[in-house]
């Protein structure tokens, strides 16, 4: 998977912590919208997030961005 999709984990309450691997190099609108989750992990090879990708996530409060 290159790709996370449009709205793929919207509304997901239950997810807490997203680990996104690498070798995905885009993230789709309002894919993490309405969640649950706290920290999200961003690998190396992201070249995109489109926009509102991690609308309303009240939780959120890290997000790791690799050094490269």
């Amino acid at each position: 998977m290159t790709r996370i999709p449009d709205y793929a984990l919207s509304g997901c309450k239950s997810v807490k912590n997203i680990v996104i691997p690498e070798g995905v190099t885009e993230i789709g609108e309002q894919a993490f919208q309405n969640t649950g989750i706290d920290t999200l992990n961003l690998p190396s090879t992201l070249e995109k997030i489109k926009e509102q990708s991690i609308m309303e996530c009240g939780l959120l409060t890290s997000i790791v961005i690799p050094d490269n």
